[in-house]
């Protein structure tokens, strides 16, 4: 993603977005690429660790759209392969049941 393009969907004060980007990628979370020579502009691109963030990021999303929007559309996530809406849920990778706090359990035991 160009930073005009998330600068203009933000409005976030551009040395701000700079530093914040800046950040995500010593960390790791988006690698800089160069698209254009003259003049050199740059595009963000998720790394694997970045990637490894969009199961968090769209149930905070989720979360945030119905406990935090009163007002106006939300926008919505739509699985492109077949064109629902996305309802995130976390499901046990074993036995496919979906999980809630109450069913889950920390164990020191290794795995």
């Amino acid at each position: 993603v160009r930073f005009e393009a998330i600068q203009s969907d933000l409005g976030v004060a551009r040395n701000i977005l700079t530093d914040r980007l800046n950040s995500l990628v010593e960390a790791g979370v988006v690698q800089k690429v160069q698209y254009n020579d003259k003049p050199v502009r740059y595009e963000y691109r998720l790394t694997e660790k970045g990637s490894d963030l969009y199961g968090v990021l769209i149930s905070i999303k989720a979360w945030g759209d119905k406990w935090m929007l009163k007002n106006g559309p939300v926008p919505k996530v739509v699985h492109s392969s077949c064109r629902s809406v996305l309802s995130p849920a976390v499901v046990c990778r074993d036995c496919g049941e979906e999980l809630r706090f109450e069913d889950t359990h920390i164990s020191g035991e290794e795995m």
